[in-house]
């Protein structure tokens, strides 16, 4: 009596190998098993080939919808990641646009700040040159004005009037606004 060839598969991992005629081993070491378990998704014990071959495609069905969910995970993962690098990019032109208008924030810092001391040395030559060219300068107010009169004389006939001296040096005497009528 000949035996009708059998296939007996069990979840082994990658190094499993199915034989025809009850065998059953793996790459490692030739183990027979013959028993069933409840956790195999193909029945192993007492099938045909048909129904065993059934079971086979039913699983490689499952496992292409699992495939091809896990396909779209992957692709949104990916999605995501491109996302997050173009925002990346984003970022560093950002970040380098920020620090150039640092250093040019810096840098009109400093020029305001020697400008501002320049201004202040300005300040104080012009305030400098500015009594310098007055100590030899007086101002007379509330004198009585005329038309076309002599200033010089004028001022000298007061300061001689207010016991000042005639021997002061009147250079360039006028007045300094328009007659007033």
């Amino acid at each position: 009596m000949t035996a009708e060839p059998r296939v007996v598969t069990r979840n082994m991992g990658k190094n499993m190998e199915i034989a025809s005629k009850g065998q059953v081993g793996d790459k490692e070491g030739d183990s027979h098993i013959d028993s069933d378990t409840s956790d195999d998704p193909v029945p192993s014990v007492g099938t045909t080939l048909e129904e065993t071959i059934a079971a086979i495609k039913n699983s490689l069905d499952d496992l292409n919808v699992k495939f091809d969910e896990q396909q779209g995970k992957v692709t949104n993962i990916s999605d995501k990641f491109e996302s997050l690098k173009e925002m990346k990019s984003k970022y560093d032109r950002i970040n380098d646009q920020n620090m150039q208008m640092r250093d040019e924030i810096d840098m009109l810092k400093a020029i305001t700040a020697k400008q501002s001391k320049e201004m202040q040395m300005m300040k104080s030559s012009i305030l400098d040159l500015q009594m310098r060219s007055m100590r030899d300068n007086v101002l007379f107010h509330n004198i009585a004005e005329e038309r076309d009169e002599n200033c010089e004389q004028k001022i000298r006939k007061v300061l001689v009037e207010k016991k000042y001296g005639s021997d002061v040096l009147c250079n360039g005497v006028h007045l300094i606004v328009e007659f007033n009528q």
